[in-house]
């Protein structure tokens, strides 16, 4: 799991301007049972991760960040990270900072986990239904406009799963997220896919292709952020979008 690192430079931005007084203040809202220190904090800086998940899920929270929006590839290949991430799900074996990873992989009967978000933030999921019927038109890349409701140059983070009633128990499969970020979006696919483009105005929606299949499905987008999803016309060839593979 070395090929997963912290994004030192973001949490660096974050915690001076999410914070008031910035490092103190982040020191200060520690756990009281478990002292940070400074020395730790600026190893994060460079990219270390936490020593555990609770750790990492107690700084998202007091920056009030997705956790995903805080991990990038040690390296320049998304692909080797996607890899050691269904390594790591298959074996059971994860750096301790990135477990709470486990409870958004694989097929779940409940997603997006409320444990996490209600534990952790003090809050529910907002989450958007998308029903793909499968009866007029099948096999094609549906487009979606998503619109942040929250501080553009804050990381918004919404996470895509899908399942069929039919199979599989009906579990809910995760297989990517969309980041907004001061006018980037980004996107990573559960097989290593990762794509991004520049929105002309940081206001702008961003706009998201998935695939919707031969057989019927249900769609949830999940973020611990309030956004607006709606269906948008096919973009030209020309226009700005990232795509799910199918």
């Amino acid at each position: 799991m070395e090929s997963v690192q912290l994004d030192g430079e973001l949490l660096r931005a974050l915690v001076q301007t999410r914070l008031t007084s910035g490092m103190p203040e982040l020191l200060a809202r520690w756990d009281p049972n478990a002292s940070l220190h400074r020395s730790t904090v600026y190893r994060w800086f460079k990219g270390s991760l936490p020593q555990s998940t609770g750790d990492m899920l107690r700084l998202c929270s007091i920056l009030d960040v997705d956790p995903f929006a805080l991990l990038k590839p040690a390296g320049t290949d998304f692909m080797v990270t996607a890899h050691a991430l269904v390594y790591a799900y298959q074996n059971d074996h994860w750096k301790p900072a990135l477990a709470f990873m486990k409870s958004f992989l694989g097929r779940r009967p409940e997603w997006p986990p409320q444990d996490l978000a209600r534990d952790y933030f003090g809050r529910d999921w907002h989450i958007a239904e998308i029903t793909h019927q499968a009866d007029a038109e099948v096999n094609y890349f549906a487009t979606f406009a998503i619109q942040r409701g929250d501080d553009e140059m804050h990381p918004h983070v919404c996470h895509f799963a899908f399942r069929n009633p039919a199979y599989f128990g009906g579990r809910w499969l995760h297989y990517g997220y969309v980041q907004q970020r001061a006018g980037e979006v980004r996107l990573a696919h559960i097989n290593g896919h990762f794509a991004a483009y520049r929105k002309v105005s940081a206001r702008d929606a961003a706009i998201v292709q998935t695939f919707f299949g031969p057989s019927a499905a249900q769609f949830r987008v999940a973020s611990l952020h309030p956004f607006h999803i709606e269906r948008r016309a096919p973009p030209d060839q020309a226009a700005r979008h990232v795509r799910f593979p199918a």
